[in-house]
């Protein structure tokens, strides 16, 4: 075949034949076609891999920067600003990504703090939820309890008799 030519003259190191010395068969449309498509499935899993990657570093963005300031009173606007991204954004990627909201990752982040601080030490819990970044008791209580099921009095509680 023409091609086997070819190819046994690259892998010998001879000369290659010319345009002339070889007729290649054209191949048929649906062959060219098929590896048209092949190609440009390739080309889209490389680009939604790269997306992906882009995204995790993205995620990976986020947590830091809210392991960073989840003791002060941020918001995903504040946040997106910080990271040059729009707000809307990266509250898809969080939902999207993490399963979980902008505030409720926050609580999270400041109810694992605050579980800290309880074990601990005999800290008052308006202090532990101001360290934690709180704004309120009355907030701190209530993600408290929905975040761990039980409230940082009845933590505190455990903890002292658990001593």
């Amino acid at each position: 075949s023409p091609l086997a030519v070819l190819l046994s003259a690259y892998m010998t190191g001879e000369e290659t034949p010319t345009e002339d010395e070889v007729q290649l068969e054209r191949p048929p449309l649906y062959a060219i076609k098929a590896c048209l498509y092949a190609v440009c499935h390739t080309l889209m899993q490389e680009a939604e891999w790269r997306e992906k990657r882009e995204e995790r570093a993205l995620v990976f963005r986020i947590l830091t920067y809210i392991e960073e300031h989840y003791t002060e009173d941020i918001t995903l606007p504040e946040m997106a600003e910080a990271l040059s991204y729009e707000y809307h954004y990266l509250s898809r990627v969080l939902r999207e990504d993490l399963h979980i909201g902008f505030r409720s990752l926050i609580n999270q982040r400041r109810c694992e703090r605050a579980r800290e601080l309880i074990s601990d030490g005999d800290q008052p819990l308006s202090t532990i939820a101001m360290l934690c970044g709180f704004r309120s008791l009355r907030t701190f209580n209530r993600a408290f309890l929905a975040e761990t099921g039980i409230t940082p009095s009845a933590m505190r509680r455990g903890a002292r008799s658990a001593r």
